[in-house]
């Protein structure tokens, strides 16, 4: 399930060359891992400390995830540890598309969250 968060879109806090930390509508901690980022095209910059997806043919930065700017992923998994809440995420992608960015400018808030793709979620 892939949701999109209008009002409090994930922005990474933390990136490391093991991860990206991020807080969840300001409450939940949730992490998109190396292995998810490099299955996505990501390489980690170890001059900057960002994840940086390159186009093949110009060699350019295609995106970069850094803190501050929205990544967009998939619940993977959900942990519920000692009363905590956390999500692991994969499939990350930068940005947000043109209909969350309208929402957002006419002030609507909540998650979008596609129908067809709705999914029972366990805790692990």
């Amino acid at each position: 399930m892939t949701v999109s968060c209008l009002s409090h879109p994930p922005m990474p806090l933390q990136v490391a060359s093991s991860h990206v930390g991020m807080l969840v509508f300001g409450i939940f901690n949730s992490s998109v891992y190396n292995s998810e980022l490099e299955e996505a095209g990501f390489s980690f910059d170890e001059a900057s400390k960002n994840w940086v997806k390159t186009t093949t043919k110009s060699q350019r930065s295609a995106a970069v995830v850094k803190i501050g700017s929205y990544l967009r992923f998939r619940i993977r998994r959900l942990h519920h540890v000692q009363g905590l809440i956390s999500i692991e995420g994969d499939n990350p992608q930068i940005g947000l598309n043109n209909a969350e960015i309208n929402a957002m400018q006419d002030g609507e808030e909540g998650c979008v969250v596609p129908k067809s793709r709705k999914k029972k979620l366990r805790l692990m």
